[in-house]
């Protein structure tokens, strides 16, 4: 903070504005883990790249992109799809899953050892339909 690195100020003070509106919107209930409020403001960036390239404000999405890099440094290492996949198979054999059938088995106990953070529940339940149909 006391480097003068504006750019990663404002993301900071970013998410510390999200953490305590999430806290507060969250009242009794467990507000969302720090990463799932990273992964929210990455998404709200990319939509607003795409906002700003498409009025031509490239100096806007710019600034987004650059917030998008240090927002990153915040979040825990993505998961390959190759290791994610690897991930899904041990579970499919765990629970058993044989059909498409059992997708919501196999996504409740993947969801259990992935977390948002480390690969996206969209990107996840792809995989696992991916799997599902192989077999």
């Amino acid at each position: 903070m006391r480097a003068g690195d504006k750019a990663r100020l404002t993301v900071i003070k970013a998410i510390l504005s999200d953490i305590t509106y999430a806290e507060k919107a969250a009242g009794t209930a467990a507000p969302p883990s720090i990463s799932t409020l990273i992964q929210r403001s990455l998404k709200k960036r990319r939509d607003s790249i795409a906002q700003f390239r498409e009025g031509r404000r490239e100096d806007l999405a710019a600034t987004e992109e650059a917030e998008i890099k240090l927002l990153e440094t915040y979040l825990p290492k993505q998961l390959t799809p190759e290791e994610l996949e690897k991930v899904v198979r041990e579970v499919v054999d765990k629970v058993g899953a044989t059909t498409v059938k059992d997708l919501g088995k196999v996504m409740k106990e993947v969801g259990a050892r992935v977390d948002d953070s480390m690969a996206p529940k969209k990107v996840v339940s792809e995989v696992v339909k991916r799997v599902l149909q192989s077999l």
